[in-house]
């Protein structure tokens, strides 16, 4: 009898260590790979980023006066770095599915330069963004995104909160 159980316990330890498909092996590189993404954005660090992202990638909600590709982001994102020095990017939640990774993160700044146009506040902006990443062959080919412009443009002050 215990032999037996012995044999079960084994082949239900195996059967729980299976190795994971191919659709959930690419998944999870993706996330890691997303995940990096951020860590590099954060760091500035566009050396490395240009080795995640095809040069013609497509934006589907580029920022307002984005060039397209990858040097189009890399504008946009000089204009973050100038009004946020030292921002961060938190990744809430990161969900994939085969080519495409979906995150919830949340952008953290001191609002320290001017940003699209509005002279620097001082004020801490934490602002949240949903994106979904489509990936191919580990390189960024598409990315659809929508961050909370209502709720920056109230914390540097340029619209009133709604009355309540």
């Amino acid at each position: 009898m215990v032999r037996l159980l012995s044999v079960i316990f084994v082949a239900v330890l195996i059967a729980g260590c299976a190795p994971e498909s191919p659709q959930e092996r690419l998944a999870e590189e993706n996330k890691a790979s997303v995940e990096r993404i951020y860590e590099l954005f954060v760091a500035d660090d566009w050396e490395s980023l240009a080795g995640y992202f095809e040069p013609d990638f497509v934006d589907h909600n580029p920022e307002p006066g984005q060039e397209p590709g990858f040097e189009g982001l890399r504008d946009m994102f000089r204009e973050i770095y100038n009004g946020f020095p030292g921002f961060n990017i938190d990744v809430g939640h990161i969900i994939a599915e085969g080519e495409y990774v979906s995150t919830r993160v949340v952008f953290t700044g001191i609002h320290e330069g001017e940003y699209h146009g509005i002279p620097p506040t001082g004020e801490t902006v934490s602002i949240e963004g949903y994106e979904i990443i489509r990936l191919v062959d580990g390189k960024v080919v598409e990315r659809w995104g929508l961050f909370d412009t209502f709720t920056f443009l109230i914390q540097v002050g340029v619209i009133e909160p709604p009355a309540m």
